[in-house]
């Protein structure tokens, strides 16, 4: 199953983590650190130093790898151990956004890098 996620449904007006329950705020937590290692990468397919997690499964320890997604400014993740992925939209402009901090391209409308 597939988890796709927009990072704008976790935020509140501040831009700061919402207030949510402990199960969503580690799913929010979990995004977001995918979402700042991914956004400071080159853009390849690499591990992101996050570790997998499977709510209400056994623990993995998978690293996830990440990307932007081929069409699209999305994040696309996988854990390469079990398999659990998902897509991460409408990151752009958050906190957690570090394009220009490591050399991240800077992605157009279309998506495609500038």
């Amino acid at each position: 199953m597939t988890l796709v996620a927009d990072l704008r449904h976790y935020v509140d007006e501040r831009g700061q983590l919402a207030s949510m329950p402990g199960p969503a705020l580690r799913v929010a937590a979990f995004l977001c650190a995918i979402v700042s290692w991914t956004s400071r990468a080159a853009g390849a397919r690499e591990r992101t130093n996050v570790w997998c997690r499977r709510p209400r499964r056994q623990p993995c320890r998978g690293e996830i790898v990440a990307a932007y997604g081929d069409q699209s400014a999305d994040i696309v993740w996988e854990c390469p151990v079990c398999g659990g992925n998902g897509l991460i939209h409408d990151w752009q402009g958050s906190r957690w956004d570090r394009r220009g901090e490591g050399g991240a391209p800077q992605l157009q409308s279309n998506g495609r890098s500038a």
